[in-house]
């Protein structure tokens, strides 16, 4: 595979670097049949989606942010109205309400430390004693 598309942000910088030396060094030379202006508008479209692109990524930079911060917003609210259900007698934390929100409810809450049933720990000694 061709090195300019494995690493694409190297011919934005190579095109750069070339156009450079040449309006700062041959400004009146042609080469490959053009001067350095027309070769900066053979390349502009390639420019111009760099530069698109380059904003695009700091509007996502931007939106990212916003996001984080609606975010906390969001989920201090839905944390508030979780504790509410909780709270009320006419649904509280064994409601079907506090189970649809995603939540389990306590009398579905297990006590205690859970346990190997005595089946499973027979089966597997009497597996290598055949």
């Amino acid at each position: 595979m061709q090195t300019y598309l494995k690493n694409p942000g190297r011919t934005l910088k190579k095109i750069e670097s070339i156009l450079t030396a040449w309006e700062n060094l041959a400004p009146e030379d042609e080469f490959h049949g053009m001067n350095a202006s027309q070769f900066h508008e053979a390349v502009r479209p390639a420019m111009e989606v760099w530069e698109r692109i380059r904003v695009l990524e700091m509007e996502m930079a931007a939106l990212l942010q916003q996001r984080l911060m609606v975010d906390e917003k969001c989920h201090r609210l839905a944390m508030s109205v979780v504790s509410a259900v909780r709270g009320t007698r006419e649904h509280g934390p064994n409601s079907p309400l506090y189970a649809a929100m995603g939540y389990i409810p306590d009398a579905a809450k297990k006590a205690g430390r859970p346990r190997k049933s005595r089946q499973a720990d027979d089966s597997s000694k009497s597996f290598g004693q055949n």
